[in-house]
């Protein structure tokens, strides 16, 4: 067996974020009284808060600075005056209350439970991740569970890594494999690290990027095949 450690993102690797997410802006606009319109507002908010991400990933923002922006320039940019902050916070605790899965995690994660040292390492903000996943029904395959916010740092920066893997015990890193949907922040991150990196192309998106992860597969249950 190849690999000792595995290493996995969190949304859009195991968890369905775009479903998650769906489901809480929904229902914060709702208990704001606010007309609601998924096709013009989600998308509006998944465009500034995807600026803001990349931005993060390329470390020219810190995370609070995201946290406290993306629905002061969302209202802004609806012309909507209200307070942003306390709309956050009931979208923050809607979003850490839904723990959608994607197909096949479970089927996945059961078949090699046990086999493997297995952790999650995740961007975000800890009152969400934690909540996430810490209800949801694969919490329990995992050993720790590493989230930037409470950490300090975010990946793709190789301190979350060696912060992780030095709390898991002690592994060559020939002997860990990171599996992400993201380019920069997971396969870059592992990259930069210096481990083999798996990239969950689940929507066989293009690679446009000059980041050439190891192993590609566009079915989580390939991954079977990647540890074989």
């Amino acid at each position: 067996m190849k690999y000792k450690l595995l290493l996995f993102d969190a949304d859009e690797t195991l968890f369905n974020f775009e479903e998650s997410e769906k489901f809480a802006f929904s229902k914060t606009f709702l208990e704001f009284n606010l007309e609601y319109n998924e096709n013009k507002h989600l998308k509006l908010y998944k465009k500034i808060n995807g600026e803001l991400w990349l931005k993060l990933e390329k470390e020219e923002i810190e995370l609070e600075e995201l946290k406290k922006s993306r629905f002061k320039f969302f209202f802004e940019e609806l012309g909507i005056k209200i307070d942003y902050e306390k709309f956050n916070n009931s979208y923050m605790e809607n979003l850490g209350n839904s723990s959608i899965l994607l197909d096949d995690t479970l089927s996945l994660l059961g078949e090699i439970d046990k086999k493997y040292k297995m952790a999650i390492i995740t961007n975000g903000f800890t009152n969400i991740q934690s909540n996430r996943i810490k209800k949801s029904e694969i919490a329990h395959f995992f050993d720790d569970i590493f989230i930037s916010e409470e950490i300090g740092f975010s990946k793709p920066e190789p301190e979350i890594f060696e912060y992780s893997v030095k709390k898991l015990g002690d592994f060559e890193k020939n002997e860990i494999l990171m599996i992400g949907d993201n380019l920069v922040a997971d396969i870059m991150g592992g990259i930069n690290f210096g481990v083999d990196t798996c990239w969950v192309n689940l929507k066989n998106k293009e690679n446009n990027k000059e980041i050439v992860p190891k192993y590609e597969i566009n079915n989580l249950l390939e991954l079977l095949e990647v540890l074989n």
